[in-house]
This record gives structure tokens, C-alpha cells and sequence, in this order.
């Protein structure tokens, strides 16, 4: 679908733009900027997160969160989903839901707060058209979506980068919530559906 292709190019636009960034950053870091750029905005995230260094976590979240978001949008201000009309429609309709709920978690100061757990949004809840929904910790001001969606094309779009109040969100569509996910779930007697 062509609105997939044009979502996907403007995301790996952005990776290529922050990964870019990142090694102008940090001259003396050895970084394949080729392999780094095709990664997630999770595993870009968690190397930035290595590299910054501040005396406290919190801080150090903060710093790479704003490195991030700089060093994705470049100088020129990359293009948006907005660029094409169609594709916003798309992505709005498509990820409406998971974004609303992103944009609570952040208006609250909601975060995954456990490196290794996960935080379960199970079916029957009011967001994500009733479909579940897992957080996972990336640093203490980021975190992982995976958004169960029917949608098919949903699954074919990259990882999206969200953000408010200098939040972190990385949002992706899947059919089914990642098996550490259900495996978290079922050690600690979460509902999933």
C-alpha cells in the first residue's frame, strides 16, 4: 500500500537523519551508522542512552530524549506524516487510538517504570478499539508500545516515534502482543484477553 512505503521512507528518513547525528555527536564512538540505522527507534534509543552521560538516570533520560528528537528531526526539520494528506488520514486512523493513549501516559508522567516487566493493557479496555496493548521500559522517560491491531497494513508500517513533554513513545502495530509480553502476563497473572 502506498501509504505503508511513504510512512516507512519518512521513518527511515528520520533514523538515517538521528543515526547521522548521533556519530557527528559522539566522533570517537565506533557506531556502524549502515546497521544502526535499520534498527529500531528502541535499540537507537538504548545506544543513545549508552553514550550520554549524566550523574543521575533522570537526567540522562531527559538528555537523550532531547538528543533524539534534535538529532531526528536535523537542521531542516525533516517532513512529517503530513506531508501528503492521505498519508496523515492513514495514520491517524490507523493509530488513533494508540496514540491517544501515548499521549495520556505522557500527560500523566506514566511510564514503564521496570526494566523488566511490562505493563499490560488488556482487551476491553476503552483505548485501542478494545484490542490489548504492552508497554515496556526502554530508559525511565521512553518506552515500547506494541499495539495489537487488525488492520494488516498497520503491521507493515516501521516503529513510530512519539513524543510529548520530552516523553518518549515508540509505537508498533502487531497482530498479536510480543511473546515476552504474553509470557510476562501469564507469570504474574495478567489478563491479557
Amino acid at each position: 500500500m502506498k501509504y505503508v512505503t511513504e510512512m516507512n521512507s519518512i521513518i527511515a528518513e528520520w533514523k538515517k537523519t538521528c543515526i547521522y547525528n548521533l556519530t557527528v555527536a559522539f566522533p570517537k564512538e565506533i557506531l556502524n551508522k549502515q546497521q544502526l540505522s535499520t534498527k529500531s527507534w528502541t535499540d537507537i534509543i538504548s545506544a543513545s542512552y549508552d553514550l550520554i552521560q549524566e550523574p543521575d538516570t533522570i537526567s540522562r533520560a531527559y538528555s537523550t530524549n532531547c538528543f533524539i528528537l534534535g538529532a531526528a528531526a536535523g537542521p531542516n526539520k525533516l517532513a512529517g506524516f503530513d506531508r501528503d494528506q492521505n498519508v496523515y488520514a492513514f495514520y491517524k486512523n490507523t493509530f488513533g487510538p494508540s496514540l491517544k493513549f501515548a499521549t495520556d501516559l505522557l500527560d500523566q508522567n506514566a511510564f514503564a517504570a521496570e526494566p523488566n516487566a511490562y505493563v499490560i493493557l488488556p482487551s476491553g479496555t476503552p483505548y485501542n478499539n478494545g484490542l490489548p496493548a504492552s508497554l515496556q521500559y526502554i530508559t525511565p522517560r521512553a518506552m515500547m508500545m506494541h499495539t495489537v491491531s487488525k488492520n494488516e497494513n498497520a503491521h507493515k508500517v516501521d516503529d513510530i516515534l512519539f513524543s510529548k513533554h520530552l516523553g518518549i513513545v515508540v509505537i508498533k502495530a502487531v497482530p498479536e502482543l510480543p511473546k515476552p509480553a504474553l509470557n510476562w502476563a501469564a507469570q504474574n497473572n495478567v489478563k491479557v484477553y
